[in-house]
């Protein structure tokens, strides 16, 4: 399967981004890149409202520099993947560091 090379091309049309959200869910067998948690299929999408807190609807991520589509990934994985890109989460890490109160779960 052949996936679009940027994300811009898809946020223009609906249709596009519906196909390549139907291509990276069956490439990545359902599943988010990151977490592995099961996503919804985009014809199994709600017509009102979010996805169901059981499976959630996916988002197509994707390099904010190149705009190169990297996967499907949970909305909350996509929200982590962005903190990284944009080194957010090393500086928070710093900012708890700073208290002796925080314990990290994989000291």
């Amino acid at each position: 399967m052949k996936l679009e090379t940027t994300y811009l091309l898809l946020k223009r049309n609906k249709d596009k981004y519906l196909r390549e959200y139907a291509k990276l869910h069956a490439l990545q067998g359902g599943l988010c890149a990151v977490c592995g948690r099961p996503l919804l299929p985009h014809d199994e999408w709600p017509v009102i409202g979010a996805a169901s807190k059981d499976v959630p609807r996916g988002v197509i991520d994707h390099c904010h520099k190149s705009g190169a589509v990297r996967g499907l990934l949970s909305t909350r994985c996509n929200t982590i993947v962005g903190y990284v890109e944009h080194g957010l989460l090393l500086s928070a890490r710093r900012y708890l560091d700073g208290f002796p109160s925080f314990t990290s779960r994989t000291d």
